[in-house]
């Protein structure tokens, strides 16, 4: 599932057809470096994000958040039921249509790492304020808003800190996850995010196909965030 699931949609039938055409034809390999440039489909292990300077660490967190999710999105996507249609790297067309890096798939095929890389930096984890907050909140919350978005996510965080949530991140959100233990908040956000799953699928039947899918996910994003805990 991708970044606007959960929302009904009329998904863009001609568009995506033409897309899944062209892929099948052209299966594209999509190899994301652990760098400046992407990120690898195989998450790096907690030792390099230990080895580089605390300035810098927050930078590797983000590839490191990116690289799980692309491990669990994968390269290309048109499930029947997905609200969101045809996804690329986890990047639904029907909630994206304008975005540019669309082009490149008709122009050359592929999408560079750098433009997916920076489709997730602007719309997700800066949005997110995730460089302001401990690696491990920032990885597990910057997976669940890639797959409930920005604002739902938000609001589960805020209601897993006890604030008035209004889904929309800001100092008053910062400042009281500084003031908690953040193993504290990794459980009740985790918490709030399964519980969510299974209100989605009780309202919108037609969405249990990927549940299982949903916990699976956010059981081992859970398990990794507490992982990174010592960092």
């Amino acid at each position: 599932m991708n970044i606007i699931l959960y929302y009904n949609h009329n998904i863009l039938n001609n568009t995506a057809n033409l897309i899944k055409n062209f892929f099948t034809r052209k299966l594209l390999l999509l190899v994301l470096l652990f760098s400046v440039s992407g990120t690898s489909h195989n998450t790096p292990s907690y030792d390099l994000l230990l080895s580089v300077g605390a300035s810098n660490r927050q930078h590797k967190v983000f590839y490191y958040a990116l690289s799980w999710h692309l491990k669990h999105e994968g390269r290309w996507s048109n499930h029947p039921a997905d609200p969101g249609g045809f996804t690329y790297a986890g990047i639904s067309q029907v909630a994206h249509a304008n975005w540019h890096g669309w082009q490149y798939l008709l122009d050359n095929g592929a999408i560079p790492d750098n433009v997916i890389a920076a489709f997730y930096d602007s719309l997700v984890w800066r949005p997110m304020m995730c460089d302001s907050m401990p690696p491990a909140l920032a990885f597990y919350l910057f997976d669940t808003a890639c797959l409930l978005g920005t604002p739902k996510a938000t609001y589960l965080l805020q209601n897993a800190i006890n604030i008035t949530p209004d889904g929309v991140m800001g100092p008053i959100t910062l400042q009281a996850i500084r003031n908690q233990d953040t193993k504290t908040i990794l459980s009740k956000l985790h918490a709030n995010r399964i519980a969510f799953h299974s209100k989605v699928v009780k309202e919108y039947p037609n969405l249990k196909v990927f549940y299982n899918g949903w916990i699976r996910r956010a059981n081992l994003t859970y398990q990794e965030a507490i992982g990174l805990l010592r960092l």
